[in-house]
């Protein structure tokens, strides 16, 4: 386990604990395959965060039924967080996305908090 990424000593922990786990039930490369492809999926997840930030406004139209969303190169994206968040119909996201993979992109609150991966609608 020769990683790039930094875990915090609890999830470090977690990650040696459930290699060892499925090693120990007889499958040693498999665990080391496993815990690795967490590790490269957590690493993919943070690159989109050195792009620049793009804003998107989040709209709703509640009287036809159109749950919070935001507008990204003609596509509706939401999740189940922004879609029950009320209080941010109109004000703006930061959205970070991968330019090669737009089926979900990452949005934040203006003052950083993540509200999460957001999917493409309708497609």
């Amino acid at each position: 386990m020769t990683w790039s990424i930094q875990f915090a000593p609890e999830a470090l922990a977690q990650l040696i604990d459930l290699e060892q786990r499925i090693a120990d039930a007889g499958a040693p490369i498999t665990g080391a395959r496993y815990v690795d492809a967490i590790a490269a999926s957590y690493h993919r997840r943070t690159l989109c965060l050195m792009q620049s930030a793009r804003r998107c406004r989040v709209r709703a139209y509640l009287d036809q039924g159109v749950r919070p969303h935001i507008n990204l190169y003609k596509a509706r994206y939401t999740n189940s967080v922004l879609a029950a968040s009320t209080r941010l119909i109109g004000q703006d996201l930061l959205i970070y996305m991968n330019a090669n993979d737009l089926r979900s992109v990452r949005a934040f609150l203006s003052d950083g908090t993540e509200l999460g991966e957001l999917e493409v609608q309708g497609v």
